[in-house]
């Protein structure tokens, strides 16, 4: 049996396996580094606390800088969410709108067709009966001299 991937439309990938893939890889690791960190720390607390010390002396002020820059990010990202599902929203309910309207043209437009239709009837029957009144008309004059007596 063949499948196709259907596009996932939360985050944009085409296959949506691989946010579970990243996402355990990331637990995996980030579980994984916190039980050396644990073992470390229960092992030799002295060299847990200057490997910590170490590593924030190395970043220096990338630290801070990075924390601050993960901090916006995060609100950024917050806010941009909440618009985007707004900005959505308000796309289904324009859509929604759109299709009331079409219905409502194409009904009108319907009744339109009905109407003339009708109209066109009606003067298919008057041009019938005024190529009748003609007829009888033509045909009168001989009728109605013979009717007064002066025809022969």
């Amino acid at each position: 049996m063949v499948t196709t991937a259907q596009p996932d439309a939360r985050n944009g990938n085409r296959d949506g396996k691989w946010r579970g893939v990243l996402l355990a890889g990331g637990a995996g690791t980030g579980l994984a580094l916190t039980y050396a960190a644990v073992e470390l720390m229960r092992s030799e607390p002295k060299a847990f606390a200057d490997a910590v010390i170490r590593a924030f002396l190395q970043w220096g002020p990338m630290f801070i800088l990075c924390l601050v820059g993960m901090f916006i990010v995060n609100n950024v990202g917050q806010k941009l969410l909440e618009h985007s599902a707004a900005h959505a929203a308000a796309q289904q309910r324009m859509a929604d709108a759109m299709q009331q309207i079409a219905s409502r043209d194409d009904q009108a437009s319907r009744e339109r067709e009905l109407l003339l239709n009708d109209v066109a009837f009606v003067l298919k029957e008057v041009k019938t009966q005024v190529s009748a009144i003609r007829e009888d008309q033509i045909a009168a004059p001989h009728v109605r001299s013979v009717a007064a007596g002066q025809g022969g």
